[in-house]
């Protein structure tokens, strides 16, 4: 045959640092990958709270906690409570959808806990309303995102609570055709 010395060796330069490239030149140009942000209420906590005493409080709040890192078990996942009854889950690389799954298990994990809630208006047990944003361009703020979530939480709890609604982003201006 003609495989001499030089034919099939070491011909796999085209191969070397090609797609690590590719992967770099997208994310300059924007098209990082989605980032889902989960904002949770525990609902009625106070009533909780004045009911069952402070205590149990602590309890609940460590059952959703413990829910969140059950739901969430990718390293990248981020779960921290940030008020008293909030909590935040930060989604890396998790589309719209995965993040409306992920708001529905949350809620339906919570509902398998059963911790008795007699002072909810929505339910007898435990509930949470979320918030929940898609990070919109790449530039946009943490803060901006946050507050896009919190108004949705805030939908959610005006809705009637136990539930989870998305904050419908708008479009970014730049994509809007100029004549």
């Amino acid at each position: 045959g003609h495989a001499g010395p030089g034919g099939g060796g070491g011909q796999r330069t085209g191969l070397g640092p090609g797609p690590g490239i590719g992967v770099l030149g997208a994310q300059r140009e924007g098209q990082t990958p989605p980032l889902a942000l989960l904002l949770m209420d525990v609902d009625f906590f106070k009533e909780y709270n004045d009911h069952y005493g402070h205590p149990q409080g602590d309890v609940a709040l460590k059952a959703v906690s413990h829910v969140l890192n059950t739901v969430s078990a990718r390293a990248i996942d981020l779960a921290a409570r940030i008020g008293g009854e909030e909590f935040v889950l930060m989604l890396p690389a998790t589309s719209q959808e995965g993040a409306e799954k992920m708001a529905h298990t949350i809620q339906q994990c919570l509902a398998d806990q059963a911790l008795p809630h007699a002072k909810s208006n929505v339910s007898r047990y435990l509930t949470v309303s979320i918030g929940v944003a898609m990070l919109g361009s790449g530039d946009e703020s943490p803060s901006a995102l946050l507050g896009r979530a919190d108004r949705a939480l805030y939908e959610a709890k005006a809705g009637g609570r136990n539930r989870f609604v998305l904050d419908r982003y708008p479009a970014p201006a730049t994509l809007q055709v100029q004549d």
